[in-house]
């Protein structure tokens, strides 16, 4: 019977100990409000949870190896396995700290969370064993370009300085939803213009600029714009380089967004992509497409700093020698 209590015990403390780095991003997005509680916190609380049931495995083993096997010891055994009782409390101690903290940690920007460097190490992780499982979460694939993109983010916002486009845009600070562009607007404008081109590959695709994510773990305001800037042009990538919202398609644009931004999030896009690409266009993505884009990309000018809302009613083809670019051909 107590063999059976501590093989019990041990495999609950396993599963704990694994569902706190998995849980990690949960409790930071759902507890982790900056007027109310810290990341901090929600971390501290999950690691307190883990301490408290090391210690009481700790405590089990100890009297067994003791040889107490009395009544009285299994009832205090059934006290020290109640993992639901006070180990889902935070002590007022832990109270303290979190609230010291608060006022050291504050939101920099609408729907910012700060977070420390483990907690974005676990986010990464996390993320990334997501986003190559799921290729189509969304939300793990941006939770990974923003714990891992900062480097990335300082060298693009420090690009966008240098170009007078660039400039205007981290100064206007446009955004791109429906809300802000006039979509039946862009479906009248002639064909071949940049609008007409974006709108019909958008409904094409049945997709909308709405479901961009807003940026979360970005500690700058600057940089995060930077990344939410690069999340609303991603469908202009598309539409420039004639690649559809299929999975080769998007392992193309990372391609390029790769050579065209450096940031880590798309590396492991382009590189790990294929892996959710059919067979049967496996041969034409790396014998095609990818030596294309290869060769396309180094020549395009950084898109953060084309200001695309400015050139609604630019034809294309205009477009595509201002920027660079060539699309891609189907006689290839």
């Amino acid at each position: 019977m107590a063999h059976l209590r501590i093989l019990r015990a041990q495999l609950r403390h396993i599963a704990i100990n694994r569902s706190v780095h998995f849980r990690s991003e949960t409790a930071v997005r759902k507890l982790a409000r900056c007027s109310f509680i810290t990341p901090q916190l929600a971390i501290d609380k999950t690691c307190h949870r883990c301490n408290t049931h090391r210690t009481r495995l700790g405590l089990f083993h100890q009297r067994r190896l003791n040889g107490s096997h009395s009544h009285s010891n299994d009832v205090d055994d059934d006290r020290i396995f109640n993992f639901d009782s006070e180990a889902d409390d935070v002590s007022g101690e832990d109270q303290d700290v979190a609230s010291s903290s608060s006022s050291e940690r504050q939101c920099l920007y609408d729907d910012h969370i700060p977070t420390t460097e483990l907690q974005k190490g676990l986010l990464a992780v996390g993320s990334a064993v997501m986003s190559l499982y799921d290729p189509y979460r969304d939300d793990m694939i941006a939770t990974l370009g923003e714990v891992t993109g900062h480097s990335a983010l300082r060298k693009l916002h420090s690009k966008m300085l240098k170009d007078p486009e660039g400039r205007v845009i981290l100064s206007e600070r446009p955004r791109i939803n429906t809300k802000t562009v006039n979509m039946d607007w862009l479906a009248s404008l002639p064909e071949g213009t940049l609008g007409r081109e974006y709108v019909d590959f958008m409904k094409k695709n049945k997709i909308t600029s709405d479901t961009r994510t807003s940026v979360q773990f970005v500690d700058d305001p600057d940089l995060a714009y930077v990344m939410q800037r690069y999340r609303e042009i991603h469908d202009f990538n598309h539409a420039l380089l004639g690649m559809p919202a299929t999975m080769v398609g998007e392992v193309v644009v990372k391609w390029f967004e790769m050579i065209n931004t450096g940031l880590p999030m798309t590396t492991l896009g382009a590189l790990f992509g294929p892996l959710g690409v059919k067979r049967r266009h496996l041969g034409q993505l790396f014998s095609v497409y990818i030596p294309w884009v290869i060769q396309t990309a180094p020549r395009a000018k950084l898109l953060l700093n084309v200001h695309f809302e400015k050139r609604w009613e630019q034809p294309l083809t205009e477009l595509h020698n201002d920027i660079g670019m060539t699309p891609f051909s189907k006689e290839r």
